[in-house]
């Protein structure tokens, strides 16, 4: 059967969240002010969590290591979609980095903010997610390779012929509605032939 007859089996979501205003200073001190101000808790507390959703996720490399995502239902799918042509071979998908080719930042944070278990370093605060029991599929579809030239994405799988930014959401994208997702969550902009 072909694609386009088949149901729709995952929505796309490309959202930003806004928030402004001051914050009690209760909830300054707990970490957690966005439970009180979206109503996370109460969606929670009726028995709302996630629980039975598949939410798949590209973005950058992630860190699982991290206290909040240690015991996070997350599954990450190796390896990545971005190759790397000096190694001829596959970025890895799990990254401790902070800066530079395997940034690892902006992926954690999304995935904290979805399955975070609120657990943090020793004397900080941890990031609760908005859907702790949903299972994560986590697709890495973007790395910032620095040359020469500057900053550019550099995904693809040369066996197959996609390149830089051509074919690699799409690739992800029919590899997590096969895998039965219910959600997928692409929180950047890909621009053919430059930096998301």
């Amino acid at each position: 059967m072909k694609r386009a007859a088949r149901p729709l089996l995952a929505t796309v979501v490309a959202s930003t969240l806004l928030l402004s205003g001051a914050l009690p200073s209760s909830a300054q001190e707990d970490g957690f002010w966005y439970f009180d101000q979206l109503g996370i808790g109460e969606v929670h507390a009726s028995g709302l969590t996630g629980e039975g959703i598949t939410i798949a996720v590209m973005d950058s490399p992630i860190n699982t290591d991290i206290p909040t995502l240690r015991d996070a239902n997350v599954t990450v799918i190796e390896p990545s979609l971005c190759f790397d042509e000096a190694a001829q071979d596959f970025y890895p998908a799990v990254s401790t980095d902070r800066s530079g080719v395997l940034d690892a930042i902006h992926g954690t944070n999304v995935v904290s903010m979805i399955s975070g278990t609120g657990d943090g370093y020793p004397g900080q605060t941890g990031i609760k997610g908005v859907a702790p029991d949903a299972e994560v599929l986590y697709y890495v579809v973007n790395v910032t390779d620095v040359t020469s030239d500057g900053d550019s994405i550099v995904c693809g799988d040369p066996d197959v012929g996609y390149s830089v930014s051509d074919n690699r959401l799409g690739v992800a994208m029919e590899a997590a509605m096969d895998a039965g997702a219910d959600i997928i969550s692409v929180s950047s902009l890909v621009s053919p032939g430059g930096p998301c």
